[in-house]
């Protein structure tokens, strides 16, 4: 792996600013935002600093506030809705049919892994959540490594800037492929339409939602996001009663 370069927060300027801290690995900066923050080193997936992988890199900005966003990665059960017409074509019968997709979460060091199942099986595919305001989405395994790395940016409490990493390990020198690499935007473009309608834009407290338990990936998201980052306005931090999952 890359060896991760930090570099520590700078003192006021003379127009008052303060430099953030940041570190270096992986093809991206990671910066701290808070003031006087350490750079820690950030989790960096392994497939990020290969050299013997295809690479593809997208952004764009949607008009939501990141948790929305992110929350939006964890929740399997909405892909043979919103995706019925592409990726989630093949989940589109076990839902019209009443099949139970269950959900499982796993704690890890970077955040959490989630799988799912349904009356056909365990899915091939899992998800890490990379704490906090990362996944990635392992679809498949050597030989033909392929994974979708999407990092949700805050810009402001309105707007969050998608960056996309998609990594295979095959088709590196086929032009070809470029295609499947341009299918991730039709997918983006498909979750965007629904989550830059949602109402409030932030993601709410699990007590004023109805929630089933396919929902425990999403639900534990939020629980984290409520507990550890949600602020009071005069910048306290709040503290919530956890909601069962």
């Amino acid at each position: 792996m890359d060896p991760v370069q930090r570099r520590p927060a700078r003192e006021a300027g003379p127009h008052g600013g303060h430099g953030a801290a940041d570190a270096r690995a992986g093809g991206f900066v990671w910066v701290y935002t808070e003031p006087g923050a350490d750079p820690a080193e950030p989790f960096v997936p392994d497939a990020l600093s290969r050299d013997d992988v295809a690479v593809y890199r997208y952004e764009e900005t949607w008009q939501t506030h990141w948790t929305r966003a992110m929350e939006n990665m964890f929740d399997a059960p909405h892909v043979p809705i919103v995706h019925r017409n592409t990726i989630g074509r093949g989940l589109r019968a076990p839902a019209e049919r009443g099949d139970v997709m269950n959900v499982e979460v796993e704690p890890r060091e970077h955040g959490f892994r989630t799988t799912w199942s349904t009356a056909g099986g365990q899915s091939a595919a899992f998800l890490d959540w990379l704490r906090p305001n990362g996944m990635t989405l392992h679809l498949a395994s050597e030989p033909r490594l392929y994974r979708q790395h999407l990092w949700c940016v805050p810009v402001d409490v309105r707007q969050t800037r998608m960056m996309l990493v998609s990594v295979r390990g095959f088709g590196r020198y086929d032009p070809l492929f470029a295609v499947v690499d341009r299918f991730n935007r039709r997918i983006l473009a498909e979750d965007r339409r629904v989550i830059e309608g949602s109402d409030p834009a932030e993601v709410p407290d699990p007590v004023h939602e109805a929630s089933v338990a396919s929902d425990r990936a999403t639900l534990t998201f939020r629980r984290w996001y409520l507990r550890t980052q949600k602020r009071e306005p005069e910048g306290a931090r709040k503290r919530r009663l956890e909601v069962a999952g």
